[in-house]
């Protein structure tokens, strides 16, 4: 799994970037993290399950990586 830095930390490494640049550096890391999770979990999953974590995950693709 990746580690996703919280702003703080990452105020600290780039004090010049704003928060809607972190956010930008996070949300890929966040979708990966998600995919990550949802294969590992994917097999306890009914039917409808998988098909309401992958919709999440295509809902989060399409909002945050614009």
């Amino acid at each position: 799994m990746i580690t996703i830095m919280d702003y703080p930390e990452y105020k600290k490494k780039y004090p010049k970037k704003s928060m809607s640049e972190w956010f930008a550096y996070q949300a890929p890391l966040v979708l990966e993290n998600m995919r990550e999770e949802y294969q590992d979990v994917k097999q306890q999953l009914s039917g409808s399950e998988q098909l309401r974590a992958e919709e999440i995950i295509q809902e989060y693709e399409q909002e945050f990586l614009k």
